[in-house]
């Protein structure tokens, strides 16, 4: 980043989402999809993606995360080395999302950071179920005993419940994250999972 994207950045002061693992680009452009919908995404919210094996993008996640109102650290899958020194430097208004169903990522001290999970398996914050791929995705997000109906079009599952925790967190209901989702257009995901 450079001196004047930082002072601008410390000036503003907006929330920020970073997203790291391997379907970051893919959960990151959804992420910025959904919150579009609603809220000032570049302005109120920064949402970007960082390679935790490039060296400059972990300088920019170490700030964000320190310096932003509120910040959200989130991993998908097959995260890359680093991942602890990101969570430890959360402060405690952070929050850390992580897929619950990849072991690795279970890293962060609960009792120092705010997570919140998502995934397939019993147990995740955000789960979700009756999953059904005849010609289009639509399943069932549940979350705190609510269950939302959700249409996905060339997205991945595990993509629309990392997006349904940030959105959460940044104060959007169930309700208006799975009509964003509906709507939105990103193509590709090869894999619905």
């Amino acid at each position: 980043m450079s001196i004047f994207s930082k002072l601008n950045f410390l000036l503003k002061k907006p929330k920020a989402v970073v997203v790291v693992g391997s379907k970051r680009k893919e959960t990151k452009d959804l992420v910025c999809q959904v919150l579009a919908k609603y809220l000032k995404v570049g302005r109120d919210v920064l949402v970007i993606e960082a390679d935790l094996g490039n060296d400059e993008d972990v300088e920019k996640a170490l700030f964000l995360i320190k310096k932003s109102r509120l910040p959200i650290l989130l991993a998908t899958s097959d995260v890359e080395k680093g991942l602890l020194e990101l969570t430890e430097s959360l402060p405690k208004e952070g929050f850390f999302v992580f897929n619950f169903d990849d072991e690795k990522l279970k890293i962060a001290d609960e009792d120092k950071v705010k997570c919140l999970t998502f995934g397939l398996k019993e147990g995740a914050d955000f789960m979700a179920s009756d999953i059904n791929t005849d010609e289009e995705i639509n399943l069932k997000i549940n979350y705190r005993g609510n269950v939302v109906p959700v249409w996905l079009k060339g997205k991945s599952i595990y993509s629309a419940l990392a997006v349904a925790c940030a959105g959460t967190i940044l104060g959007l209901n169930l309700v208006e994250i799975s009509q964003a989702l509906k709507d939105s257009d990103l193509q590709s995901s090869k894999s619905i999972l």
